[in-house]
């Protein structure tokens, strides 16, 4: 059975989401096998796609990179509730870097040295804060960086793609295992990268890696990122392969398959 991928690409014509993630999306859920009806979604049909919430199968939403305050305004409260109300129902979500900032409970990042935009964001898929960036904002090809990471289920490491991504900080009272899984972490801090968070009868992973670049082009990442994150980058490939098959097993599965993927009995799709 196909399950049904919506990509929010905002209006279709602003900077509010990035082209490349939202293009990346779509061939990485287009090239697997097991099967993904994939659909762009713009800001006008989240009502009608968020209230939709019995459908015969279950829908992945996807949050891909852009500029998540650009968001507020279509995404507002109301509409973050339906959006809520839409994952606790059984379906899925896949929230990759802006995505991830905007999934948390709250949000912190730095433009630069005397500005900081701290947010309450709403949706609490994850009961922590998302902090960033990770590295200094300089809004040049510098920002786009291979990151070593660990993936926690098999402690390999590889590279990955970073954009002004940062990490995640639980809550003191948050337990791990139970509100959320780590997925993913840096190699250099073991700050947490990737999680999955059980919403309702539903989930959602979040992302601070665009592991959807690694579906690109390799002509058009390496005009983003110069060397020598570029070479480790390339190096990764059958690494990030491998994660991103994770990611899509833990994109179909409820809660009650959690504790047979954390012993690996799903590698990969």
């Amino acid at each position: 059975m196909q399950l049904p991928v919506a990509i929010f690409n905002g209006d279709g014509r602003s900077e509010m989401v990035s082209s490349s993630s939202v293009v990346g999306m779509r061939k990485l859920f287009e090239s697997h096998t097991n099967g993904f009806s994939v659909d762009e979604v713009h800001c006008y049909q989240l009502n009608d796609l968020f209230g939709n919430c019995k459908s015969a199968s279950p829908t992945i939403f996807v949050m891909p990179g852009g500029i998540p305050t650009l968001w507020d305004t279509v995404v507002d409260w109301e509409m973050r509730r339906k959006l809520r109300g839409f994952i606790e129902s059984g379906n899925f979500g896949f929230f990759v870097c802006a995505g991830a900032y905007y999934g948390a409970r709250s949000s912190c990042f730095r433009k630069g040295p005397k500005q900081i935009i701290a947010k309450e964001r709403g949706l609490d898929f994850f009961p922590g804060s998302a902090l960033g960036p990770k590295f200094p904002v300089t809004d040049t090809f510098q920002d786009a960086r291979a990151v070593e990471i660990i993936w926690e289920e098999t402690q390999e490491r590889g590279h990955a793609y970073l954009y002004q991504g940062g990490h995640f900080e639980p809550d003191p009272s948050a337990q791990e295992g139970v509100d959320y899984h780590v997925l993913a972490r840096y190699a250099d801090d073991n700050t947490i990268a990737v999680v999955r968070c059980p919403v309702g009868k539903g989930a959602v992973i979040m992302s601070f890696l665009h592991f959807e670049f690694h579906e690109l082009p390799d002509g058009i990442v390496h005009h983003y990122m110069h060397e020598p994150s570029w070479r480790k980058f390339i190096d990764s490939k059958a690494f990030i392969k491998r994660c991103i098959g994770k990611l899509l097993a833990h994109l179909r599965v409820n809660d009650v398959a959690m504790e047979s993927l954390a012993m690996g009995s799903v590698s990969s799709l």
